[in-house]
């Protein structure tokens, strides 16, 4: 049996795709049916997975989401009340569960590597789109309960630190006594955190605000990302990476034993400046401020001189003055530099690969061009071939230079129509 590092390297890839559903029982019970049902020759187009973490502003999170295009010649995705419906005799489409598994036939076409390639867990919300020939489906992340869920059920406690926030959270129950989120989140695992939050206030005090909202804060003060997973388990985590190198991504002017040549183009190199944060202002009770940034003058060099003053401001009056100003300090270290930020367009199709998993970016070579082969990136199936059978490198190269720059995920794009992918990585 191959690995899926085996097969990313060949030069002709056979993507596996699979979407399975479990639908909610119409008996009372308010549970889902037990097995999962093969929906994958009703999905006309699968269209773009994109798993991302706050790539683009601190402490702001995109949920994971895709759109599928159903085929509804047969009246496969109409209402229950439709006999020819898939979700006949079922309470309703609405909260449907949704998994999406992908991987690659191994090279008798019938095995598929990984076993569980499981890369999305969601839910359909919104309206369905029904024409006569398709239906359009909206599936987001299982987070999306969590937006529905007030936070007003909360009982806080000025002891209470931000994982033990959290895990009350998961702890609500319904006025039946039924945990709200066993349904949708098949696990937890929330990083143990140590600040309290001293002036934490609850139930009709967060009313206006939901469960997730609550996350989120906490994410932003802590610096921790929460995400769900491919398999429907929710994660509060830090931001870093273990030390061990899931993947290699090799491009333009460079080639590697095991992993060959797997980036078609890079979108984006560069230190981004829009991150940089040097002078982090906590307001932790109304007119109470503590701030963490260094001194500075024309032509030092530091952050400031070089970038100006770049200021993170946060309102949390859950935080009493100590917690605030051990938790501006670890931001301002965290963010008074740039870092590299690389966007990437690879053939590399591996759903082992996950957000905050470690890579290496090594990317050189002189300006030159070959000609363009299927999917951007290798001659499949063609004559221009290295010694080993592996593609020769078909897009542009020169103008960047990284030479094995350690990163984390923090974005992936799954293309899963035409199978070209693009990774967003961070600088560790």
């Amino acid at each position: 049996m191959s690995t899926i590092k085996q097969l990313n390297k060949r030069n002709n890839l056979k993507p596996f795709r699979r979407c399975e559903i479990r639908r909610r029982l119409n008996d009372g019970t308010g549970n889902y049916e037990t097995d999962w049902t093969d929906i994958t020759s009703y999905i006309k187009s699968f269209g773009t997975l994109s798993l991302s973490l706050d790539t683009e502003t601190i402490g702001v999170f995109t949920q994971s989401s895709m759109t599928l295009i159903g085929d509804n010649m047969n009246s496969a995705f109409a209402d229950p009340s439709d006999n020819k419906s898939l979700f006949y005799t079922f309470l309703t489409r609405y909260k449907t569960l949704f998994r999406i598994k992908i991987g690659l036939y191994d090279t008798d076409g019938i095995t598929v590597i990984p076993t569980n390639g499981s890369v999305f867990y969601g839910i359909l919300s919104g309206d369905v789109n029904l024409t006569e020939n398709e239906a359009t489906l909206n599936i987001i992340s299982t987070a999306f309960c969590l937006q529905e869920q007030s936070a007003s059920n909360l009982t806080l406690l000025a002891t209470d630190t931000a994982s033990g926030i959290i895990s009350k959270i998961f702890q609500i129950q319904d006025s039946g006594g039924n945990n709200v989120f066993d349904r949708f989140i098949t696990g937890t695992s929330i990083a143990t955190t140590t600040t309290a939050y001293v002036d934490v206030t609850g139930g009709s005090n967060l009313l206006s605000q939901s469960c997730l909202d609550i996350i989120n804060r906490l994410c932003l003060v802590e610096d921790k990302c929460a995400f769900i997973d491919g398999n429907g388990s929710f994660y509060f985590r830090a931001k870093t990476s273990g030390t061990d190198i899931a993947w290699k991504f090799i491009g333009a002017g460079a080639y590697d034993e095991e992993y060959g040549v797997n980036i078609a183009s890079i979108k984006n190199s560069n230190y981004i400046w829009s991150k940089i944060y040097n002078q982090v202002v906590i307001e932790h009770t109304d007119g109470s401020y503590v701030t963490a940034s260094s001194t500075w003058e024309k032509g030092d060099s530091s952050s400031p001189d070089k970038y100006g003053e770049k200021k993170l401001n946060i309102s949390e009056y859950w935080l009493g003055t100590d917690g605030a100003t051990a938790l501006a300090g670890s931001l301002y270290t965290n963010y008074y530099l740039p870092k590299r930020e690389v966007i990437i367009s690879s053939s590399t199709f591996n759903p082992e690969l996950k957000l905050l998993d470690r890579a290496s970016v090594t990317y050189y070579g002189d300006i030159s061009s070959n000609e363009a082969g299927i999917w951007d990136t290798t001659c499949w199936g063609g004559t221009e071939l290295w010694e080993d059978g592996i593609g020769l490198w078909a897009e542009n190269k020169g103008g960047i230079y990284l030479n094995n720059v350690s990163m984390n995920i923090i974005g992936i794009n799954f293309d899963l129509d035409n199978f070209v992918n693009e990774f967003h990585l961070r600088e560790v």
